[in-house]
């Protein structure tokens, strides 16, 4: 409502940009195609097995205007530990990144999920995320008020000591880490947030992609960490980034690092 025009997300990948407005048109007619066509209702979980994308903040979004409960699935797992996951936090729906295609049909068949979406090229056999968009109305569906402790999204542990857990994330703790973020990086909205975790991840949803939305900023969305991408941002583009000590290990160790000028970067 504030900043329409503004870019929202740039999907580094498709090359896609979004703005706000389009943001919310997009969530909007995703979050009418889960009422509507899959009958999705308040409390129900989405999982969603996928790469970073402008598509998968979209759906995070929607899922939100529905008081749906996202679930991040771990593209890493294999189908057993996935089919795991899945049953212990008894999704409704699946939507997988058309680079998962084998994963996500296998996924779907054992766990007897028939709400399934692929991204990507049109498919005959599964609902497409375009198709799906273009069949609905376009209409705005606002967002409801959420009470702190209502959940938004599940992110499951690495599982390192036993069977990954699911941790429930709520709207008080989106909010609340927004503003500690803001705090901590003087996150603005003429910042350009360079988001290289993957969104199965806390490190991807919350440092910073969440803030940076809430503030009207702009997301760089890297579909996977490439260090000589993030070179090239960092010192052309990107004002802010969160990374882990692997990613700042790579590129302290790049043959650029030693000249590079990431004087842009404020975070």
């Amino acid at each position: 409502a504030q900043f329409p025009q503004q870019i929202a997300l740039v999907d580094l990948h498709s090359g896609r940009s979004v703005s706000y407005a389009q943001l919310n048109e997009r969530a909007s007619r995703f979050a009418e195609f889960m009422r509507e066509r899959w009958q999705i209702k308040p409390g129900d979980r989405v999982a969603v097995l996928a790469h970073s994308s402008s598509d998968y903040v979209e759906m995070l979004y929607a899922c939100g205007k529905v008081g749906a409960i996202m679930v991040c699935l771990n593209w890493r797992l294999a189908v057993p530990e996935l089919a795991g996951i899945v049953a212990d936090a008894e999704p409704v729906a699946l939507v997988w990144g058309e680079e998962f295609d084998l994963t996500g049909v296998a996924l779907a068949d054992a766990c007897r999920l028939t709400r399934r979406m692929v991204t990507g090229a049109p498919r005959t056999d599964v609902a497409g995320y375009e198709a799906a968009l273009a069949a609905m109305s376009g209409a705005t569906i606002e967002m409801p008020w959420r009470q702190h402790e209502d959940v938004w999204y599940l992110l499951y542990t690495a599982g390192t000591t036993g069977k990954p857990k699911g941790v429930p994330q709520t709207w008080g703790m989106a909010f609340t880490n927004a503003v500690n973020g803001m705090l901590a990086t003087g996150l603005r909205r003429e910042d350009k947030m360079l988001s290289v975790l993957p969104y199965f991840h806390t490190g991807g949803l919350n440092l910073y992609l969440n803030p940076t939305i809430m503030v009207g900023g702009t997301t760089l969305i890297m579909r996977q960490f490439d260090v000589d991408k993030t070179m090239e941002l960092l010192e052309q583009e990107a004002t802010v980034m969160f990374g882990v000590p692997a990613i700042y290990l790579f590129l302290s160790q790049h043959p650029r690092f030693a000249n590079a000028d990431f004087s842009r970067v404020r975070n």
